[in-house]
């Protein structure tokens, strides 16, 4: 999907870690790297893996962005915009695990600035608005809060599905969800078909069989402000 992506998005994440161990990583980053350039020379990049798929320490970081320095030519590596650097936190059963290290975000952000990229942390979902407002104060440029906000446009959707008292529209969004296989991700044993849904909802909002509950809620303005409300309690 990559030569088809290259051609229609500004930016692109590449992201080769999971089914690759760290210097198999850095050698496909390179690859696809030099591919999606060759596609459109205008396309940024971004760079790196979060914490729940590759673990990575600051030198390692380092070793990434020299490795991509040295493989690629000026023009290919001036359009990395992004570098995913971490600090401890990642996602698993609806809430975040992990253990932050402000020492360690501190040196990864130090990397990240010594090579002229901006920062980005992956797994910001369900943390404090007090602990994401420190993360910026110490100089992290941007956070991956996705999976959350599509979470509460699904909780919005619960919530309405159980004041309206329509079983078979939370029948069909468990099976959606379910079926999907998504909540494996994030999920290691769910305890309810709730649970499922609250996981995996957000990839299912496309789905043409969804668009029977989006039909009848008709719950855009809601969404948006409980989204908004969110965002709200982290930059106020």
């Amino acid at each position: 999907s990559l030569a088809e992506d290259s051609l229609h998005f500004d930016a692109i994440h590449l992201d080769p870690w999971r089914f690759n161990n760290f210097n198999e990583a850095l050698e496909q980053t390179a690859n696809y790297l030099k591919f999606c350039f060759r596609q459109n020379p205008n396309l940024w990049f971004e760079v790196g893996t979060e914490e729940a798929i590759q673990p990575y320490s600051p030198e390692q970081l380092a070793e990434l962005l020299d490795y991509l320095e040295n493989n690629l030519s000026l023009e290919e590596f001036s359009q990395i915009k992004y570098v995913v650097i971490q600090s401890g936190t990642s996602i698993k059963d609806g809430a975040n695990t992990g253990s932050y290290s402000a020492e360690k975000l501190t040196q990864m952000l130090w990397v990240a600035q010594s090579y002229k990229l901006l920062s980005k942390e992956h797994n910001g979902d369900f943390l404090s608005a007090n602990l994401i407002r420190e993360k910026f104060a110490k100089g992290l440029d941007s956070i991956n809060i996705a999976p959350e906000l599509g979470q509460i446009e699904t909780q919005v959707y619960l919530n309405l599905i159980a004041d309206s008292k329509k079983p078979y529209l939370f029948d069909l969004f468990y099976h959606l969800a379910h079926t999907s296989g998504k909540w494996k991700k994030w999920l290691s044993s769910p305890k309810s078909s709730e649970e499922i849904i609250k996981a995996a909802g957000h990839y299912v909002f496309s789905d043409p069989k969804f668009q029977v509950i989006v039909n009848y809620f008709q719950a855009e303005d809601l969404i948006k402000l409980k989204i908004k409300q969110r965002i709200g309690e982290i930059l106020s």
